[in-house]
């Protein structure tokens, strides 16, 4: 007799994840990106809306399960399951992971409403297997403008559902810059789909804020270009150093990884949400980018960049990982020390979100939510590590969220730091708590 529940689990399968996203489905990795608000939200009204973005981004309407083979796959619901989508918290300080809990072999987003005195705080969640950071601030730039519809008792323009996005490795097999025959293999159906559960051991990432003023982001923009460089190399620059000194160790101890959005840098270039991951990680030291003061720095952390993907620096960090289809750990670049290697990754100017008059938009932050302490599956060493720092501007401000969680008084000591080098001439607030 045909085993029907068996049928059923194959004919809800999407595709394998390829290795570019199964790193994070190892962790269940998930991301959050936090508006605080003034101004009461409608619940209802916010469900509505994440049901409606579901529906036009079929990739948020997946779970990501086991294979048994330590590998994941992306599937359909389930047609019995029922995830909590969107919940609330109330009371002082709520933060904005509080009474939160996210299962990837369940759902691959959410939205958690923590309601506080005179103010709230709406965290749309993102699996990152499914969606990286800019691909997510498209869909969360969509679920307000969808929000604000619904409370305006508007309909929202009608969709077309968007296609499953592909992973980083079959665009780039598709374009050219992997060849066929590589071992990075391109995610393929399965059927051979295991439900076992593994009991969560979630931990979600506390941060200590440096904030500039509009004023300051903008003379740090000035500086930027009058010096040549990149306000993401000045602030790459200002992370080393500060680094150093606060570890006191010589500048080139310092291991440093930043994260590159590859999609303008391929021909053709790749839309926001046509992909999963388009992110490639930059490996660099301080010895690396030694210079006279920290604008030469920038300038040469931009030049190493250049110098990196002109040598195809893309497809042979994807080859990295590639090795691990084979059951073999890949050689990692010398720089990485796994635990002990400064990382960032900048999100750029968060786009602006559309709210119903009712509702004024405060600040913008992120957050951090992992399913798992240690890896369910394949373990990728200093390829899946917690950002030390997200760089984002919001109304002008820019911010760097120091991840806190660990080593609070390392990450108070480096916002410090880091502040003294970007604005040296005003070096007071030197950190808050973002309100979390």
């Amino acid at each position: 007799m045909a085993d029907h529940r068996a049928e059923a689990a194959t004919q809800s399968l999407i595709r394998r994840l390829d290795l570019s996203e199964e790193v994070y489905a190892s962790f269940g990795s998930f991301v959050g990106y936090c508006v605080r608000t003034a101004g009461r939200i409608d619940v209802a009204a916010m469900t509505r809306a994440l049901a409606q973005l579901r529906s036009c981004y079929p990739v948020l309407a997946t779970r990501i399960v086991p294979l048994g083979n330590g590998r994941h796959a992306m599937t359909a619901e389930r047609d019995d399951a029922d995830p909590t989508y969107v919940t609330v918290t109330s009371g002082r300080g709520s933060p904005p992971v509080r009474g939160l809990t996210m299962r990837q072999q369940d759902q691959v987003c959410a939205v958690h409403i923590a309601e506080g005195e005179g103010e709230t705080t709406v965290a749309f969640f993102t699996h990152h297997s499914v969606a990286d950071g800019q691909h997510s601030l498209v869909l969360l730039t969509q679920l307000w403008s969808m929000y604000t519809d619904i409370v305006a008792g508007r309909p929202s323009p009608a969709v077309a559902p968007h296609p499953y996005p592909e992973s980083a490795e079959a665009l780039l097999l598709a374009r050219g810059y992997l060849d066929a025959t590589s071992p990075v293999s391109v995610p393929s159906p399965c059927s051979d789909i295991s439900d076992t559960t593994v009991a969560n051991d979630a931990a979600s990432a506390e941060f200590i804020r440096l904030r500039l003023t509009p004023a300051q982001t903008t003379q740090l923009i000035s500086n930027a270009r009058s010096q040549h460089t990149t306000v993401n190399g000045v602030i790459s620059a200002a992370l080393i150093l500060a680094e150093a000194q606060v570890r006191s160790v010589d500048m080139g101890e310092i291991a440093y990884m930043y994260t590159v959005d590859l999609r303008s840098r391929l021909n053709p270039p790749v839309g926001l949400t046509e992909g999963t991951n388009v992110i490639a990680p930059v490996f660099a030291t301080g010895a690396d980018v030694a210079g006279d003061g920290m604008y030469e720095m920038a300038r040469k952390l931009n030049t190493k960049l250049a110098a990196d993907l002109d040598r195809g620096m893309i497809a042979e960090l994807l080859g990295l990982v590639a090795a691990l289809s084979n059951d073999e750990l890949p050689e990692l670049p010398a720089v990485l020390t796994p635990g002990g290697t400064l990382s960032s990754t900048n999100w750029g100017r968060i786009p602006e979100l559309v709210t119903p008059p009712s509702v004024s938009l405060m600040d913008f932050h992120p957050a951090s939510y992992q399913q798992w302490q240690s890896p369910q599956g394949l373990d990728i060493p200093g390829l899946h590590m917690t950002e030390s720092a997200y760089i984002t501007t919001f109304n002008g401000s820019l911010v760097i969220d120091f991840a806190s969680s660990d080593n609070p008084d390392l990450a108070a000591a480096r916002a410090a730091a880091t502040r003294q080098l970007l604005t040296p001439e005003d070096v007071q607030n030197v950190v808050d708590d973002g309100g979390e």
